[in-house]
């Protein structure tokens, strides 16, 4: 499994604005025998390879395509610019889906990212992964999950 962005850390405060939103958290950790390194992360991030092969352990939150923004996140400008500022830290490296959805991505200006976003959640799901969680690795937070090894 790949997600379409990547975000290194997230905090409870981002974690809970995704999921507010219409994001579901996978309650699952992936590549969950692969020890966190900033390094291992850091040198696969800048380069153009696109295999996943030993990458640190992730998790996901998903928007599932079609279901759009949920609650006040679909009227409510302030709410739309705190997730955006979030969505705006993601990336997509070469080890994550290349959807052509999210071609321009970040894009430019206020919302833009949310703007991405729903446009292209009708073409189908997009899923964020992310590797530590309040500055630790997720597989040392979240000892009761799941877990897949690589």
């Amino acid at each position: 499994m790949a997600g379409d962005l990547m975000i290194q850390n997230l905090t409870y405060n981002q974690r809970t604005t995704l999921i507010e939103a219409g994001g579901t958290a996978d309650l699952t950790i992936y590549h969950a025998d692969k020890p966190w390194s900033d390094g291992a992360l850091d040198s696969r991030v800048s380069s153009q390879n696109g295999t996943r092969v030993g990458l640190p352990a992730h998790s996901y939150i998903t928007f599932k395509g079609g279901a759009g923004l949920s609650g006040d996140y679909s009227g409510d400008r302030v709410k739309q610019l705190r997730l955006d500022d979030i969505l705006r830290k993601c990336s997509r490296p070469a080890f994550v889906s290349q959807k052509a959805s999210l071609n321009g991505w970040p894009g430019v200006g206020a919302l833009s990212a949310v703007n991405i976003l729903v446009a292209a959640l009708p073409l189908g799901s997009i899923i964020i992964e992310y590797y530590t969680f309040d500055g630790k690795a997720i597989s040392s937070v979240f000892t009761e999950w799941s877990k897949v090894d690589e």
